[in-house]
């Protein structure tokens, strides 16, 4: 009687309620059981004791329901296969309709007491907060290791991807990337310099890429190579390129004494100046190559400034004069322009002006002279026209080549050519200019005599100049 009295309290509840409460009589949930002693000093055990068995045991189960818990307390027995395939640790253990799967606990396995294997991706959402990895002593160090053939590390933001190191929270390096911007690599706060390289000891090169080519080089030693990965040992820097050349900073010079636009006179210093100023007498600067020696700058020449003025074209620059007639009488002479020649400088220039003049003399009957006197000819240069401030004088005599024609002797001589080389080399400034060339006879203690310049095949004429600034 009183067994079914019992059973009638206990099962009774479950009908009405469906809701089984243990020390109490108002359970909030389908089973509900409340420590006897919920607080106190008391020592008896309040708990709920899951069914206990070794792993040999979980996996001779069938017919498991989804959601059981077990605690195998031994893996001694049985093999960590088939259902048991994750038990391989005493513990907690819920059935997911496939395999026994462990229930993590606080002294399970983490990444903090443990190492252990990724079986999917996962994503940790920090929303608003930061996540932080933090040591307080010297020595450890935070690493991300790849073991296998390629070893990344991804940064990715949909606008922006940054990381910073930090010393002391004073001095910063930081790399980012913008999307569709270039990449950046800064320093900042406190930090004093930013060296990219080798370390000490290492003899690798250091190499910057362009376009996945290798771009520039820098070998030990400190050598440069743009367009080789071998620069010459000997060289501080080597260019090489099969279609392209190295371009000077291009600025505009004032005055060759001037080191405007630098600050000051360095020797050695190379550009290229792209202004024409002719303000200051004496330092004029126009386009070219200049190099600075240290107190001034000097115009690099090239083939292209050489002007070739007049001639230097191998043809017979003289006509063969009219005959002169000299007459007799002492220092009697007679001067006739042979060729006269314009032309223009733009720049100060040293002005080379060369000739090869033939002279031939001859009685008034066009027979050999005989009688052994001396005859003068002469051919030389001289000016006509000069632009306002030169120190050129017109008429005067420049460069004259002379010779003295006596005849063979007295009882016989000769009626060939004979040969000037009026040569000279003026500085001049920029203007237009008159020159003439000039030939002279005199007759110095004879009688009259004829005579001719020109009249050989080979006369030539050249004016060559070139600029001095």
């Amino acid at each position: 009687m009183k067994k079914r009295l019992l059973f009638g309290i206990i099962v009774f509840p479950l009908f009405h309620h469906a809701q089984v409460g243990i020390n109490t009589t108002t359970p909030a949930a389908t089973l509900d059981i409340t420590a006897k002693n919920t607080t106190g000093t008391a020592t008896n055990v309040d708990g709920l004791l899951i069914p206990r068995v070794d792993r040999q045991r979980a996996q001779s189960m069938a017919s498991i329901p989804t959601s059981t818990i077990i605690y195998v307390n031994s893996i001694a027995t049985g093999a960590q296969t088939g259902t048991a395939a994750n038990i391989n640790a005493v513990g907690y253990y819920s059935f997911d309709g496939s395999v026994w799967v462990k229930i993590n606990t606080g002294n399970d396995v983490n990444i903090y007491n443990s190492d252990g294997t990724l079986t999917a991706n996962r994503t940790v959402e920090m929303g608003t907060n930061f996540l932080r990895f933090q040591n307080t002593a010297s020595g450890p160090f935070f690493r991300i290791l790849h073991t296998a053939t390629d070893g990344q590390a991804t940064l990715q933001g949909t606008s922006r991807a940054a990381m910073t190191w930090s010393s002391n929270a004073a001095s910063f390096l930081d790399i980012l990337q913008d999307v569709g911007s270039a990449a950046q690599i800064s320093i900042r706060g406190t930090s004093t310099g930013l060296f990219l390289g080798s370390a000490t000891g290492s003899t690798a090169p250091v190499n910057l890429m362009a376009n996945g080519a290798t771009a520039l080089t820098v070998i030990n030693g400190g050598n440069v190579g743009i367009g080789t990965a071998t620069p010459n040992a000997n060289a501080l820097l080597e260019l090489s390129s099969a279609s392209k050349g190295l371009l000077l900073p291009r600025l505009a010079l004032t005055a060759t004494n001037n080191a405007s636009p630098l600050s000051a006179h360095v020797a050695g210093m190379k550009v290229y100046n792209t202004a024409t100023n002719t303000s200051s007498a004496g330092n004029e600067v126009y386009p070219g190559e200049y190099i600075n020696d240290g107190t001034k700058w000097g115009r690099s020449l090239s083939t292209s400034d050489v002007s070739i003025l007049v001639g230097a074209d191998g043809t017979d620059a003289v006509a063969t004069s009219a005959t002169i007639t000299v007459p007799s009488g002492s220092n009697v002479g007679v001067n006739t322009n042979l060729s006269t020649f314009n032309f223009t400088l733009t720049r100060p220039s040293l002005v080379t002006f060369s000739a090869n003049v033939s002279a031939s003399l001859t009685t008034t009957t066009g027979t050999a002279i005989t009688d052994g006197v001396p005859r003068l000819y002469r051919v030389y240069w001289q000016f006509t026209t000069v632009p306002a401030g030169s120190t050129i004088t017109t008429g005067t005599a420049y460069g004259p080549s002379s010779g003295i024609y006596t005849g063979a002797s007295p009882s016989g001589g000769t009626t060939g050519n004979m040969n000037t080389t009026p040569n000279m080399s003026l500085k001049l400034i920029p203007g237009s200019y008159t020159v003439v060339l000039t030939g002279l006879l005199t007759n110095i203690v004879s009688s009259s005599y004829n005579g001719q310049f020109g009249a050989a095949a080979n006369d030539n004429v050249s004016i060559v100049a070139i600029p001095i600034k």
